[in-house]
């Protein structure tokens, strides 16, 4: 295998991250506290990408079936099709919330958060499409489930329920789909090149990408346990709770350890 150089292995951002020089390994110089931003701000394109097939499976779906008021056909499942069952007009927001909260364990939570985040990354051997499946069908769902509930809850108590874990888990769930389609390029790249250290750079970076959104899936699984659907928790203290993690995590991935 082709030698990898000390030099930066750019990113389509523009940032880099540094590797010492070895035949058969690449290890990245730096601590990963500081590595992780670095990898998510060098991969910043795969990120924007994930967030935006996401986003708009989200919003295909949401606006589908706000206009036909019904779930469509594949996502009636046993799950959704309960909450729905539940989602009837109700006087009082704060029970009527509590009521449609799935009786699930932080544990199960968190494997949840964590089985979707490693799909997310180890179907980038299908250079992406595999990821990219994955993306499209969990922001369907998502949309989908959306739609049927805004019809029933206010969209401030809603919104109060989901906002505080969300602006967490989407990060930790699109930096997981950008691993995986960084895994996908690099595949693409060596075929097409012959140089199949791109593959080696690429599964360093994804291996750091997926590391830190392990870690926000759970933290946003304990988030969304203990104060999401918390119903004696005031919204309003949601919201500030919420905009505290935004800031905390922009910042960090920013700002942490820029080169200069």
């Amino acid at each position: 295998m082709e030698e990898i150089s000390q030099s930066a292995i750019e990113g389509t951002s523009g940032e880099s991250m540094q590797f010492k020089g070895a035949t058969d390994s690449a290890v990245p110089t730096d601590s990963y506290v500081n590595s992780f931003p670095e990898a998510v701000r060098a991969n910043c394109w795969w990120v924007l990408t994930a967030a935006g097939v996401f986003a708009s499976a989200i919003c295909v779906s949401f606006a589908l079936t706000h206009q036909r008021e019904a779930l469509p056909r594949p996502l009636r499942t046993a799950p959704t099709m309960r909450i729905v069952h539940d989602s009837q007009p109700s006087d009082d927001d704060v029970d009527h919330v509590n009521a449609l909260i799935p009786q699930v364990s932080l544990a199960q939570v968190i494997m949840h958060n964590l089985t979707a985040g490693i799909y997310l990354t180890i179907l980038g051997v299908s250079f992406g499409i595999g990821t990219i499946v994955f993306l499209v069908l969990n922001g369907l769902t998502i949309g989908s489930l959306l739609a049927m509930l805004i019809a029933s809850v206010s969209p401030l108590m809603l919104t109060a329920c989901l906002l505080p874990h969300a602006v967490i888990e989407i990060p930790g769930f699109c930096i997981a789909g950008a691993a995986g389609l960084r895994i996908g390029s690099g595949l693409a790249r060596a075929i097409a090149r012959g140089r199949f250290h791109h593959i080696q750079v690429a599964l360093w970076e994804a291996a750091y990408l997926t590391g830190g959104a392990m870690v926000l899936l759970i933290t946003a699984a304990f988030v969304e346990s203990f104060i999401s659907f918390t119903v004696s928790i005031p919204p309003m203290m949601k919201f500030l709770f919420a905009g505290a993690l935004a800031v905390i995590l922009l910042t960090y991935l920013s700002c942490a350890h820029r080169q200069k």
